[in-house]
This record gives structure tokens, sequence and C-alpha cells, in this order.
């Protein structure tokens, strides 16, 4: 089955959406947000991880949404 995954990361937020639900709805202010442990700085600026399970990836799309004045 294929899922349509959306992530969008701005200086205040991060969120996510599986189809059309929104899974993650995070406000970063405040928060130190850094990686966890081990090898995964070798995915470094993007990285796709399925865990104990096969994954595949079709129509990435990769766009910068500029800064409002």
């Amino acid at each position: 089955q294929w899922y349509r995954i959306r992530v969008r990361v701005t200086p205040l937020k991060i969120e996510a959406w599986i189809d059309d639900e929104q899974v993650v709805d995070l406000e970063t202010t405040g928060r130190k947000l850094d990686l966890r442990f081990g090898d995964i700085s070798n995915s470094l600026p993007l990285g796709v991880a399925a865990y104990e399970t096969g994954a595949a990836l079709r129509n990435i799309q990769l766009r910068r949404v500029e800064k409002a004045d």
C-alpha cells in the first residue's frame, strides 16, 4: 500500500501528514532539537528510514518555501 507523506519544517514548527491526516504538529519555539545517537548523521540533510519492515520511495519532491517578510 502506498501512502502520501508530507512534511513541513519552518523555524517555528514541524508538521507531518500521512495521506490527509495530520500526525505531527510540533511547535519548536523554546525547544532544542537534535539527532538521536548513532550513525543517523550520515543521512543528513534528509533521511528516510523503515524500522523492521520493507519500504520503497517514489515521486519525491523537495521544495524550499521562502520566508514571508
